[in-house]
């Protein structure tokens, strides 16, 4: 009844303060909703910076997914959002993802998914119940795997070469007999386990297993056979009992005709500790802000800091509180750098990759790469800046440092033993070591003004121009020629040249050592040889020609003769008691064993020889060692004959010393071992020279802003590299004849993606190559065309401009195989846009095209070209003989 009494004035209060109320929550709400905003663009920023696929879905229906995910299926965000996820998965992965939803799951599982051109791939899942704009959703992270699967899958498919994938697989594999007892692993398993391999053959699996896990074993065993199962988790025990977490597929299969059971075990250390930080991180996106090794900072358009992850607090060096009071002035040591870069963003635009300085709270200032993103309000403002830092301060010094280590490699030029030079094609020389001036005795105006011929003499001349030539041709020679000083003294040196290219122009990279010593151990050594090998032919001659004569030339012979008769020595002459120190008298006991004389890795082949001789056989002369009366070991070679004396069956034997052959022989060996020796040295710096040419050249692209400049030195500077290769490989190759092609595609395909920053999920490359040895004079070349060819299809072949317009996946295939008629096969091709229309490969002028027809007729081989489906090169090449 009150209510009817309120005064008029009571009533409009009370309207006043409800309008107030409302008013109030309407802030409130405003408020709400912008702070919803910013959080979920902070989300988005944090999304778009993964690597993982993300996707935020409900009910089926997919509400937002970030840049990854789109590129994992091929797509554009727009177009997967709003759509049914199951329409990305197969039939039958769609029924488990649908299960996966209904129970709510946590755990990561595997599905197969469908990209838009309808390419069916493996993913692994992850998911998770969280809220988005106000409404429970479940978010998922999805990770390509196909390339583990199909590791799997070939494994489960081939036996073919088993042994061979064995010793070569990483991963732990076992075969077993249908009880469980292991009859094979492969080669890292029992040394990762601490078994020898014996310990483990024939034993049961569950010995490599924890104990309370073993029911689980045996069951997925048993699911194995039944053909409801094909996985175990349980993990590996070590013999010093240590687990190691594994993913184990296990298949069925033959071994050495028996059902046996295969199991590949996947060590899934590091993949345990990633799933257990995607979970972590997806339990609240403010993990990846917080716990992200780089640093991450939050501006208002003032350029106010609003938020900072614990890496950027270390990075500036302040707390949390005294960074929030802060601006981006406060910190910035590159104001020129840094404005007009803010100004861009905040107008909208996106920065990547660009370099600049901050300082620190202590004084110090560091160089960081800043990537950066506007964030903006529903209606598009720009309302603040998401920034990304990493330090590369220390890079920064490594660029430094590797100035002063160009200072440092010319120094290191000049303390070259040999001499060093580099010469252009006209024989101008262009750079040198201080070796050269000071063994020729020219000063460096001199030596820049002499043609290289004029250090030689006349004779010498035809040759030294034709290997300079076959450097230029071939890419690498050698000879060994002597150097005309100026004061005329002739010095004999081994030279080593190869082709490098400066600017497009092929240069000659020379190395010249000293071999005077060699030259005159190795005179003495043949001198001393030809004086054995007359004496004892000459010995030889004089006991053949007078069996009349021979006890008295037996007795004057520098060698030892003796003949054996039943085993028993009956005659020796004086040179026999001279040399082994026993007296005739004793070598004529009755008791006297002539095996005395023997050492003991000679018995063997004397006696075999002497049972020989005694059944006719004729024995060629051998070497064998001696002991001596005082037991002094010298090496003598045999000349044996089967005779009749006194009436009986004997061996006549004419014993040479040969101790000083011997050792002749071991210093040649000696000798040819340090030659060897020394070529490996010389392949090891031409190749570290090489690999200091191409870091000049990289060096020398920060250095200018011409795109075209950079193409071509990040080009010179591959080919310098795929020519250091070659030395590379041969450095460590046991044999410095021949190049394996495989490994070295290998490294030199790895090299031109990391120079060019690929991505590699847009471009695929296929490379079959079988196991073929190059000699260096085609290996060199083979390398080069495959750096053009390649650089060439990332270059031109796949223009961004035509990306939509081409429904498969970009790829570069290789292959070099055994052609027929003892031919080489190399090809190099793309599926790409094709060469343009009308071009001709012999006129075209490009340094490229006209660097691989160069290469083709250096090779002495044949090119074709098949434009059909993008572009295909072929060489065929002449194998050269081994």
């Amino acid at each position: 009844m009150e209510d009817k009494h309120k005064t008029k004035e009571q009533l409009i209060r009370e309207l006043n303060g409800l309008r107030q109320q409302v008013v109030e929550l309407k802030a409130e709400r405003q408020w709400a909703e912008a702070a919803l905003q910013e959080s979920e663009e902070r989300f988005r920023g944090f999304s778009e910076a993964a690597f993982e696929g993300i996707a935020i879905h409900k009910g089926g229906i997919i509400l937002d997914v970030n840049q990854a995910l789109a590129w994992m299926f091929g797509y554009e965000p727009a177009e997967m959002i709003g759509q049914n996820a199951l329409k990305f998965a197969t039939p039958k992965s769609g029924q488990i993802i649908l299960e996966k939803i209904r129970t709510g799951s946590e755990e990561p599982y595997e599905a197969q998914g469908v990209k838009k051109d309808g390419t069916v791939f493996w993913v692994q899942l992850v998911g998770k119940t969280s809220h988005y704009k106000g409404q429970e959703v479940r978010v998922s992270a999805f990770r390509d795997i196909t390339e583990y699967k199909r590791a799997e899958q070939e494994l489960v498919k081939s036996q073919r070469n088993l042994q061979t994938l064995f010793d070569s697989l990483n991963d732990y594999l076992f075969v077993l007999d249908m009880s469980g007892r292991i009859l094979e692993v492969n080669l890292i398993t029992p040394g990762r386990l601490g078994y020898a391999k014996e310990e483990l053959l024939g034993e049961s699996i569950l010995m490599v297993r924890p104990p309370d896990q073993h029911d689980e074993v045996m069951a997925s065993l048993a699911a194995l056979i039944a053909g409801t199962g094909d996985t175990c988790h349980v993990p590996l025990l070590t013999k010093s009992g240590a687990q190691i977490p594994v993913e184990t597929k296990i298949t069925m299969g033959g071994w050495e005709n028996q059902q046996a059971i295969f199991g590949v075990c996947r060590d899934m250390t590091e993949r345990k500790r990633s799933e257990e930080a995607l979970q972590q991180s997806e339990e609240r996106y403010r993990g990846i802000f917080d716990d992200s090794v780089a640093s991450i900072y939050i501006f208002d358009d003032k350029k106010n800091f609003m938020a900072s992850n614990q890496a950027g607090l270390d990075l500036l060096g302040y707390s949390k509180e005294e960074l929030l009071s802060m601006s981006i002035p406060d910190v910035d040591a590159d104001p020129v750098v840094v404005l007009p870069a803010h100004e861009q963003l905040l107008s909208g635009d996106r920065l990547v990759n660009y370099e600049h300085r901050l300082k620190r709270k202590d004084g110090r200032i560091i160089s960081v790469l800043n990537n950066s993103r506007p964030l903006t309000d529903t209606q598009g403002n720009v309302t603040g800046m998401l920034s990304t830092l990493v330090d590369i301060t220390e890079r920064k010094q490594a660029e430094e440092q590797l100035i002063r280590e160009k200072v440092f490699t010319e120094s290191l030029i000049n303390s070259l033993p040999g001499m060093f030079y580099l010469i252009d094609v006209n024989g101008k020389f262009l750079q040198w070591n201080k070796n050269v001036e000071e063994i020729t005795g020219y000063s460096a105006e001199e030596v820049a003004q002499r043609h290289p011929l004029e250090y030689f003499e006349d004779k010498e001349k035809e040759l030294v121009a034709r290997k300079i030539q076959e450097s230029f041709e071939t890419g690498r020679s050698e000879l060994e020629a002597s150097v005309i000083a100026k004061n005329g003294r002739k010095i004999p040196f081994y030279f080593t040249g190869v082709r490098i290219m400066i600017d497009g122009q092929p240069h000659l990279l020379g190395i010249a050592t000293d071999i005077s010593e060699r030259k005159q151990a190795e005179a003495a050594l043949k001198r001393a040889r030809d004086e054995l090998e007359a004496r004892v032919e000459e010995r030889t001659r004089e006991l053949r020609e007078s069996e009349a004569l021979f006890r008295g030339v037996s007795e004057q012979s520098p060698n030892m003769i003796f003949i054996n008769s039943k085993g028993r020595v009956v005659y020796v002459n004086e040179k026999s008691e001279a040399v082994t120190g026993y007296r005739k008298e004793e070598f004529y006991a009755p008791d006297f064993d002539f095996r005395t004389l023997l050492a003991p890795d000679s018995k063997e082949i004397v006696l075999q020889n002497h049972s020989r001789h005694l059944r006719g056989e004729e024995i060629a002369p051998f070497d064998y060692g001696l002991i001596t009366k005082a037991g002094k070991r010298i090496d003598v070679m045999i000349a044996s004959k089967l005779i009749t004396f006194r009436g009986e069956q004997a061996i006549l034997g004419i014993l040479v010393d040969i101790t000083e052959r011997k050792q002749a022989e071991l210093q040649i060996k000696t000798s040819l071992e340090e030659k060897e020796a020394l070529l490996k040295e010389i392949h090891h710096r031409v190749k570290n020279n090489l690999q200091v040419i191409a870091s000049m050249l990289n060096m020398q692209t920060r250095y200018t802003q011409n795109e075209q400049i950079i193409g071509q030195l990040l080009d010179s500077r591959n080919r310098v590299y795929s020519m250091a290769l070659v030395h590379e490989n041969l450095y460590r190759s046991e044999t410095l004849a021949r190049v394996d092609i495989a490994a070295y595609v290998s490294d030199l395909i790895g090299n031109i993606l990391q120079s060019y920053r690929l991505d590699a999920r847009r471009i695929e490359l296929n490379l079959e190559i079988e196991q073929i040895f190059l000699p260096l004079d085609q290996a060199v070349p083979c390398g080069l065309i495959i750096n053009e060819l390649v650089t060439n299809a990332l270059k031109y072949a796949f223009p961004e401009t035509m990306a939509a317009q081409r429904p498969h996946s970009d790829e570069i295939a290789i292959a070099f195989y055994p052609g027929e008629d003892e031919m080489l096969v190399l090809m190099v091709a793309d599926n790409g846009v094709g060469l343009p229309e009308g071009l001709d490969l012999n006129a075209s002028k490009t340094l490229g095209l006209r660097l691989v027809r160069t290469l083709v007729r250096q090779l002495g081989a044949t090119l074709d070209v098949d434009k059909f489906s993008g572009t295909t090169f072929k060489i065929t090449i002449n194998k050269a003989d081994e």
